[in-house]
């Protein structure tokens, strides 16, 4: 029986060690006819912004995970799961990665290829809807095992997007923000997608700037100047 004082000791590391955990989960599971045509073959993690590859694996079951380095500065970045695959066009064989698919879980029947890492996200549930042949697209079947619900919520930043939850021009909007931004509900605190239509704003409109503090409370610690290298698309 170890002593007291060195199961405490013993304690105390196993909790530093889970609370200094800087990488984040992405579990996922194939649909069955997936799994059969991508068993054997490598998967790969795309971080979409930089358009590199951050992890990989070789499918050895429908159920399977990569890992990713948090970033304390992020809130989430935008990710997709490809796997090689093979298109036919005019008689000419053109190798390529092609995404993986997950169903919305607010729309009927419209599927993402993207989504946002972050803490705490569920499981993804992923698959290819077709296989390209000489002779054309082959439907495949969409069933998980021991799934019922194959259209989930991932997590809160998936959340915002998929449920369009966004900030509009109004001269209400124009003439003060800040109170504007505040009656949006906050959704755990997690605010990637607002922040980004706030910097749109800020760059387009020429006015002091909003921080998300200002928003959301000590919930958010990122502020608006993170945003400055990325793309404002809908500016």
């Amino acid at each position: 029986m170890p002593k007291p004082a060195l199961l405490l000791l013993l304690l105390a590391v196993s909790f530093l060690a889970c609370n200094s955990d800087q990488t984040i989960r992405i579990k996922f599971q194939l649909s069955d006819a997936t799994f059969e045509q991508l068993k054997g073959k490598k998967l790969y993690l795309f971080h979409e912004k930089t358009r590199m590859v951050k992890d990989s694996l070789v499918v050895a079951g429908p159920e399977n995970s990569f890992t990713v380095a948090a970033d304390t500065n992020i809130l989430a970045e935008i990710y997709s799961i490809k796997a090689h695959d093979t298109a036919y066009f005019n008689g000419d064989t053109i190798p390529l990665l092609r995404q993986l698919g997950y169903y919305d879980p607010y729309r009927k029947n419209h599927i993402h290829s993207s989504f946002y890492v972050e803490r705490g996200m569920k499981q993804l549930l992923l698959f290819n809807s077709f296989r390209d042949t000489p002779k054309g697209k082959l439907p495949l079947p969409v069933k998980f095992e021991n799934q019922q619900d194959i259209a989930g919520s991932i997590g809160p930043q998936n959340d915002v997007v998929q449920k369009e939850i966004s900030l509009h021009y109004t001269p209400i909007l124009l003439c003060n923000r800040l109170n504007a931004a505040k009656s949006f509900p906050t959704i755990s605190g997690s605010c990637s997608s607002i922040l980004m239509q706030l910097h749109c704003w800020n760059n387009s409109m020429h006015i002091k700037s909003i921080s998300a503090k200002q928003i959301y409370g000590n919930s958010c610690s990122i502020s608006i100047p993170t945003f400055k290298k990325q793309p404002c698309l809908n500016c």
